[in-house]
């Protein structure tokens, strides 16, 4: 098991434990604060679970770059 922090700006939110391989959010340890949470969470910090799992992304990402016309070198294409 991994341990780390989720911070926002310099304080804590929680202490959450990870899988070692994969990295799929195992427990929360603690929650320090749960303003500072994500929004989804806030109320239920249970909800942590989902919210990591859903946030990673996508295998299919690569297709993005087509829809905002940026070129395989990472360079725009110029408006016609």
């Amino acid at each position: 098991m991994v341990n780390y922090h989720l911070i926002h700006k310099d304080r804590m939110a929680a202490e959450l434990e990870f899988a070692p391989e994969g990295g799929s959010l195992l427990s929360i340890k603690r929650v320090s604060e749960t303003q500072l949470l994500p929004l989804s969470c806030q109320n239920q910090p249970d909800k942590l679970k989902y919210w990591w799992a859903h946030r990673a992304v996508s295998k299919h990402q690569g297709t993005i770059k087509q829809f905002y016309g940026i070129s395989s070198s990472g360079f725009q294409r110029g408006k016609p």
